[in-house]
């Protein structure tokens, strides 16, 4: 049976009555859904977010039934600056997947390996899978080249080329840096910095230790452990979102009903009321 606008603002009177504690504890920043709350920032936290969901061939690569996430660190200032994501023993940095993961054979194991001059050429570069600090391509102006640490026990940067799994939890450790005030690192307007790009056919799990110099200054020097499963929601996320149905309000109201009879003129018109 179809519910015409008044009938159907009458039941989603009552459904938000008993769902309106639900609504306002989750958290959206698009202020078109209906459970909108300005965004306050999410403290120090990874967000894990899809970039680009794959269907078919791009340039010489097949990527059917892939996705590009990437990974980045959330802050809690517009200044504040990623130093590092480093690995041992006890603070273990590790990107896996379940499933199979894209490595370009034009890119490499960190963002600023990749030239951009060749996407033309080779179109599925633009989703290698890699680590960084901010960069999706070389760096430009005062932007800063990552730089690593590894060992000859744990080569990570080849290993994570070869594989698809970056491991640095070995006790001699390791990882990817840059250094303080180049542009790269710094949070900006949207308080958060990239630190990887991933293209699987998986799920993603794992753990990466980031370090931050609060504000910039590398006397605030804060160094947080995060699991993959404690990602948190950003402001770009608009999974929790709830939007109202075509032609109609948050409140259930048609939005195109002028006489305010309960039909809506429109849609009524068009079969959809």
């Amino acid at each position: 049976m179809s519910l015409n606008c008044l009938q159907r603002s009458l039941w989603i009177g009552v459904v938000l009555i008993s769902t309106i504690f639900e609504i306002h504890a989750q958290e959206c920043a698009d202020e078109a859904a209906c459970n909108y709350l300005p965004f306050s920032g999410p403290g120090y936290c990874i967000q894990i977010e899809p970039y680009a969901i794959h269907s078919g061939t791009i340039g010489l690569e097949d990527l059917t039934g892939f996705t590009t996430y990437r990974i980045y660190a959330l802050c809690e200032n517009v200044d504040d600056f990623v130093s590092s994501v480093t690995g041992d023993t006890a603070f273990p940095t590790v990107i896996e997947s379940d499933g199979d993961v894209f490595q370009s054979p034009f890119g490499g194991a960190l963002g600023s390996d990749i030239t951009s001059s060749l996407f033309g050429f080779f179109p599925s570069l633009q989703f290698d899978s890699f680590v960084t600090i901010g960069l999706t391509e070389s760096a430009t102006g005062e932007e800063g080249y990552i730089n690593t640490i590894s060992s000859a026990a744990n080569p990570w940067p080849l290993n994570f080329e070869n594989t698809g799994a970056l491991s640095i939890e070995d006790e001699i450790g390791g990882g990817w840096f840059i250094f303080n005030g180049q542009t790269n690192g710094i949070a900006g307007d949207d308080a958060r910095v990239l630190l990887g790009q991933i293209t699987t056919t998986g799920s993603l799990s794992g753990s990466l230790y980031v370090q931050f110099f609060q504000e910039g200054l590398t006397t605030n020097d804060l160094r947080v452990h995060f699991d993959f499963a404690d990602a948190c929601v950003g402001p770009e996320d608009t999974s929790t979102c709830d939007y109202p149905e075509l032609g109609y309000g948050c409140d259930g109201i048609c939005l195109s009903d002028v006489d305010n009879d309960g039909i809506g003129e429109l849609f009524f018109a068009n079969g959809m009321a």
